[in-house]
């Protein structure tokens, strides 16, 4: 028996914007949404990520844009939208993966400079992709943004030391309910996803019955995932395409926990 795929969760031909598209999982995403069709304009200060990632696209129908960008600046950032609005006169998606773990320090030990690096890159860098693509998207009276948190948006990691990450992460959840709230009236949907502990090994299946060698903190955390397992790429999928496409047309300002139940009983 042949099944249908409901039609609204279909994203093909839309022109998606991916920041930080050179680094692990923004290179993943973006080659899996072009694998759908999706058009994609990846961005990075990584110009080696970006050769990647542009390796593998190029061998889909897919448009594809590569734009190197200092994503912490207002300049450099607002160019970038300028040649995807030459390039595409449109963006329909935007999804902001650019982040760093930062300076792993203790909060008593961090310098000025520590903090305004982790932050401009995990919160200024987002704000400025939200600003510059919302601004061409209010024109055309839609858009979907989607924010990436983390688990540690809403609980300290423990590891090494994240004070600046959760900071940040914590303040995208904030800074998606308030673009949420002001663009409404524009038609633009802004929501996060928050991903958990995800493996990002070559075999993608994020199982530790695989015979992997997962490190003691590893093997800590998987023990306290309900679900017992790390998350992988594809466990990111099915909410990534569900934001992105018109099924999601009555959900906005929203943060989809995606961490296999860890924060059910910490």
């Amino acid at each position: 028996m042949e099944y249908l795929i409901y039609e609204g969760f279909d994203i093909s031909g839309k022109n998606c914007v991916i920041s930080g598209a050179g680094g692990n999982i923004g290179s993943m995403l973006s080659i899996k949404l072009a694998d759908l069709g999706v058009n994609i304009a990846a961005l990075d200060i990584d110009a080696t990520g970006l050769q990647k990632v542009s390796q593998k696209i190029t061998r889909t129908k897919s448009a594809f844009l590569s734009i190197r960008a200092d994503l912490t600046s207002s300049i450099e950032v607002e160019e970038a939208f300028r040649k995807i609005k030459d390039a595409w006169g449109k963006i329909d998606i935007l999804i902001n993966c650019v982040g760093t773990f930062g300076s792993g320090k203790y909060a008593e030990d961090l310098s000025e400079s520590d903090w305004d690096r982790d932050l401009d890159i995990n919160l200024k860098s987002v704000f400025l992709c939200c600003q510059k693509s919302g601004k061409q998207m209010i024109k055309h009276k839609y858009g979907k943004i989607i924010n990436f948190s983390s688990q540690a948006g809403y609980d300290y990691i423990k590891g090494t030391p994240k004070s600046t990450y959760c900071i940040g992460k914590s303040s995208i959840i904030m800074l998606t309910k308030v673009l949420a709230y002001e663009w409404a009236r524009y038609n633009l949907y802004v929501n996060a996803i928050a991903p958990g502990f995800i493996d990002l090994r070559d075999d993608q299946k994020g199982s530790s019955e695989l015979g992997k060698k997962y490190s003691n903190l590893e093997m800590e955390r998987i023990n306290k995932i309900p679900l017992k397992r790390l998350g992988n790429i594809n466990d990111l999928m099915g909410a990534i395409i569900f934001l992105s496409s018109d099924s999601s047309n009555f959900i906005t300002g929203e943060t989809i926990k995606i961490e296999g139940g860890y924060t059910l009983a910490i």
